[in-house]
């Protein structure tokens, strides 16, 4: 009987070893994502495919899963797990856009850029009538200026900030040349004639009758009134000061010597309709600080009228009365600083 009971115990043992489950096999699964957010790695059962989600890295795009460092082996998503294994993220990288915004000049074509990648501004050809250009900004209330090259990590628009350029030209009533009457000397009269007539004022002369009336100095001093000859150049300074020319000028209109002023006081008379009687010099030249024992002066006089300002090409409209350049014509800021300053003889007209 105890024989018979060994072997149903046995029996049994062996009917209950084989109905135990298999023990399942597994593989672990690592990520290197390479420059992306870390992802843990994870066990997998042999032939079954690995399930994980797409990677993020800031600026690039998720190409897949490679199965080799040199990603020459892509990843499927219904490969099956064999063994154990580490997955290579492939990665490109994004592009960001540069755009300007013109604010009323010609469009600028966009830029693009590999994100990361170094912008520096072009040299843009960009204008705009009647503005001058100020500069690049990051913002539309001008605020932010562009001041340097920067790595691109995002889309960016530039914003394009223009200043309405002063443009002011006073009407010539009556262009005077001197040498229609045989004048060697003499542009302080052609010019306050010009400027007198452009304001309204001695209408009812030519320049033959009102040199006639210029005023002569009373101690051979051009500060008391016109000194030296009209028709031939003596030893002496053949010219008058605007003390003296102001005075006279006062007889016919409005006059101020604003001599000594800055440029931008040149300026603001021509934005109010005011021409200006300025000491310049011949065509321009160049020039030198003269002391006299009256005070001082400058080589190459000639005396002109101001008659406008182009912020736009930084000139200034002057009335020779030497007749060069036909007697009206534009010259530039520079050129007329450069002599003016060294006397800036002025006198305001209205």
């Amino acid at each position: 009987m105890k024989r018979w009971c060994r072997l149903f115990l046995i029996f049994v043992l062996m009917i209950s070893a084989g109905c135990s489950p298999k023990q399942s096999v597994q593989y672990s699964v690592s990520f290197d994502t390479r420059g992306g957010e870390q992802i843990m790695p994870v066990m997998v059962d042999k032939n079954h495919p690995v399930e994980v989600e797409d990677p993020v890295r800031e600026g690039y795009t998720f190409e897949g899963w490679y199965s080799s460092p040199d990603l020459s082996a892509k990843w499927d998503k219904n490969d099956k797990v064999t063994e154990d294994l580490v997955l290579y993220a492939s990665w490109s990288k994004q592009t960001r856009t540069i755009s300007f915004e013109t604010n009323g000049a010609e469009p600028i074509e966009p830029i693009t850029l590999k994100y990361g990648e170094s912008f520096s501004m072009p040299s843009l050809t960009i204008s705009r009538e009647g503005y001058g250009f100020q500069g690049w900004f990051y913002d539309r209330n001008f605020t932010n200026p562009y001041s340097g090259s920067f790595d691109v990590t995002e889309d960016v628009t530039f914003y394009a900030e223009w200043k309405e350029l002063t443009y002011a030209e006073i009407k010539v009533m009556n262009l005077i040349n001197q040498k229609d009457l045989g004048l060697v000397n003499g542009t302080e009269a052609a010019s306050l004639l010009m400027a007198l007539q452009s304001a309204g004022h001695a209408l009812d002369y030519n320049f033959a009758s009102f040199i006639k009336n210029i005023p002569y100095s009373t101690d051979g001093t051009p500060v008391t009134g016109f000194a030296g000859d009209l028709w031939t150049d003596t030893e002496q300074i053949d010219g008058i000061l605007p003390e003296a020319l102001e005075t006279w000028a006062n007889n016919y209109g409005s006059a101020k010597n604003i001599s000594g002023c800055e440029m931008e006081d040149l300026i603001s008379c021509i934005l109010e309709g005011h021409p200006v009687v300025v000491w310049l010099t011949n065509a321009f030249q160049a020039t030198q600080p003269v002391n006299y024992p009256w005070g001082a002066y400058k080589t190459n006089v000639c005396v002109m009228t101001l008659y406008g300002y182009d912020e736009g090409n930084n000139s200034f409209l002057v009335a020779d009365p030497t007749g060069r350049n036909d007697g009206l014509y534009w010259v530039s800021y520079k050129t007329f600083q450069n002599v003016w300053t060294v006397y800036p003889g002025a006198v305001e007209i209205w």
